[in-house]
């Protein structure tokens, strides 16, 4: 098998709109260095499947990124599906979240037992305007890309770049009107995620406890009079009388759509993140101070470790 990768990569998109902006955002800074790259949608083949309260059940996510104006128009991609079942001799890394793929056979097989070419799939059309076709797309053995250390670090890289940034954008104001109706000031309160959810349904998921947010609350300068809770559960109401002792206003929502939660974590001028991409997401888009848990913080972009150095939260400042 052909080891010529170093410059093809396929990355799988996936997941809830946190997700979701980690792998675009992952695809387009590929992209921007050089790289022939495709995003695999095969994930969206499933329609929306919310989860139901059983052990290791997830919430199936459809298409999110459409809040942003971008469909799959937008961008050049494969649905790896139908092309599955063909691929021989695939070297995965299970723990980086990665296998190298040998597409041209696998486009080859796909052919001879369909008895057609592949076709599902969008690419643009060469700067001559000649169309390109997939199995010449590529100049080796494609990376695939899932979930994992390697699409972290990457993201971290493609969060530096501005262009990137950009394509994450909005001007929906709803979030706004949302907070106005509470009368509510997210220039002066501090916004906490707290992701719950499918969450409890994983054992592995390091569910961060409402009381090490309120040690972090209660450590931070007394500047911001108001807490700003956003949660897919229902309010802790013990959690929120200890918060309303000192301060001003304290108020939960735990029914704004997944958008507009995202949208108001982005405007925070102090978030607190729970360990999940898609505050963690926000945290990156936005322009204000946030706490993030060490797992989803890259070496650089913290300036320095909440509390100590075995603390599970960094400070990243945008």
């Amino acid at each position: 098998m052909s080891n010529h990768y170093e410059n093809n990569f396929i990355v799988r998109i996936e997941g809830g709109l946190g997700a979701q902006i980690v792998g675009l955002s992952v695809y387009f800074y590929l992209k921007s260095i050089g790289c022939n790259t495709l995003a695999d949608i095969s994930y969206f083949d499933t329609p929306l499947k919310h989860a139901k309260s059983i052990e290791n059940h997830v919430t199936h996510w459809n298409w999110q990124i459409d809040n942003y104006g971008m469909t799959f128009d937008a961008f050049e991609w494969i649905n790896l599906n139908k092309l599955s079942p063909f691929f021989e001799d695939v070297l995965s890394d299970h723990k980086e979240g990665i296998q190298i793929l040998n597409l041209k056979n696998a486009l080859l097989n796909y052919k001879i037992n369909n008895v057609e070419a592949f076709k599902n799939y969008n690419l643009f059309s060469s700067k001559d305007n000649y169309p390109k076709e997939i199995d010449t797309f590529f100049s080796g053995n494609p990376v695939y890309i899932k979930d994992g250390p390697n699409k972290s670090k990457l993201y971290h890289l493609a969060m530096k770049d501005q262009n990137i940034r950009s394509k994450f954008t909005s001007n929906s104001k709803k979030w706004s009107e949302i907070l106005h109706s509470k009368d509510l000031e997210i220039s002066n309160s501090i916004v906490v995620h707290l992701r719950r959810g499918d969450y409890l349904n994983i054992q592995k998921f390091n569910i961060i406890s409402e009381e090490k947010i309120y040690n972090i609350i209660k450590k931070l300068p007394n500047v911001l009079k108001n807490v700003i809770i956003l949660s897919d559960a229902s309010e802790n109401m013990e959690f929120t009388k200890k918060l309303r002792h000192d301060f001003d206003k304290v108020y939960w929502f735990s029914n704004v759509d997944s958008f507009n939660t995202h949208m108001m974590l982005r405007q925070a001028a102090f978030l607190i993140c729970s360990n999940s991409q898609f505050s963690n997401t926000a945290a990156y888009l936005g322009e204000c101070f946030s706490i993030i848990p060490q797992k989803h913080s890259s070496e650089k972009d913290h300036i320095f470790q909440y509390e100590n150095n075995i603390t599970e939260f960094a400070l990243l400042n945008n």
